[in-house]
């Protein structure tokens, strides 16, 4: 896990090499048959869609855990809260999308979205920042998102290609804030994330 920005403790990334070709495939095509199957064929207006936890989905899953749990202090997953194991996927085409500013506070204490196909550069990630601008960021294929639950965020629509992008969203729920490990950061690093030349704990 690293950094989005240096300069910024509040938004992680990770290049999820632990699943093969053919599991990331798997989690797409599963993502886009059950958008297809409950969510395409009504008028409705939301394009997430809650996906079965098959072995590639939960192996995704189990990654984004173990990275909360190994990266972040003060943590203890609530696995008896029901939302705890539903995961969403979101499913956008250039003609079909939804854009709309959300967080998940309400849901959980930290946030991962992986993005299992990006057939178009253009369907960014735009979200607040702690200073109150809005930064927008470009989402490969195959990388995780990993932010606070209470981060204002969008996706925003794909402006070329007609393919499905695909983005999995995974949630984690703790009672207790989760605190940026400094351990895992050279002093300097933790220096620049809390702007203090004696650096204070990251509280997510």
């Amino acid at each position: 896990m690293k950094p989005y920005n240096v300069a910024s403790p509040f938004l992680f990334h990770h290049d999820v090499t632990e699943l093969t070709d053919n599991e990331n495939e798997k989690i797409a095509q599963h993502a886009i048959e059950q958008f297809q199957n409950k969510i395409d064929k009504t008028k409705a207006t939301v394009h997430n869609v809650l996906v079965d936890h098959t072995p590639e989905i939960d192996k995704l899953a189990n990654i984004f855990y173990n990275i909360c749990e190994d990266w972040f202090d003060n943590i203890e997953r609530q696995i008896e809260n029901t939302f705890s194991h539903q995961i969403w996927a979101y499913v956008q085409t250039k003609n079909k999308f939804v854009s709309e500013w959300h967080s998940h506070v309400l849901q959980c204490t930290l946030n991962g979205v992986y993005y299992a196909a990006v057939p178009d550069s253009t369907g960014t990630l735009s979200y607040v920042n702690v200073d109150n601008y809005v930064t927008t960021i470009i989402p490969k294929e195959r990388e995780l998102l990993i932010f606070p639950g209470w981060t204002i965020h969008k996706p925003n629509p794909q402006q070329t290609s007609n393919d499905h992008r695909v983005s999995i969203n995974i949630e984690y729920l703790s009672l207790k804030r989760p605190i940026l490990s400094p351990d895992k950061f050279s002093y300097d690093q933790y220096c620049k994330f809390t702007n203090n030349d004696f650096p204070k704990a990251v509280v997510w």
